[in-house]
């Protein structure tokens, strides 16, 4: 049970943009207690604003990199571009 404690605080501790591997010791700790200290704690605004600019730019990555994979997952070679280009759409 304890290791619940422990992963539901570093959640917790990441959505409120708090140091993530401190209240995981914390929660080591104390287990339940250091939850609900976690959760009482203000947020930390400019750390959660910052991973949230993390988090909205990987996933713009990652959305943009499966985008033209599929896009261009039939083309192989320069002919195979010209094959596509040269399809009627509609």
């Amino acid at each position: 049970m304890k290791y619940v404690w422990i992963f539901l605080t570093i959640l917790s501790a990441f959505a409120l943009g708090k140091r993530v591997f401190f209240w995981a010791v914390m929660s080591f700790m104390f287990s339940w207690v250091a939850l609900i200290a976690c959760i009482l704690i203000p947020a930390n605004q400019k750390r959660l604003d910052e991973r949230q600019e993390q988090l909205e730019e990987w996933s713009k990555d990652k959305i943009e990199e499966s985008v033209v994979q599929k896009e261009f997952k039939e083309i192989k070679t320069v002919d195979d571009l010209f094959k596509q280009l040269e399809k009627p759409k509609g």
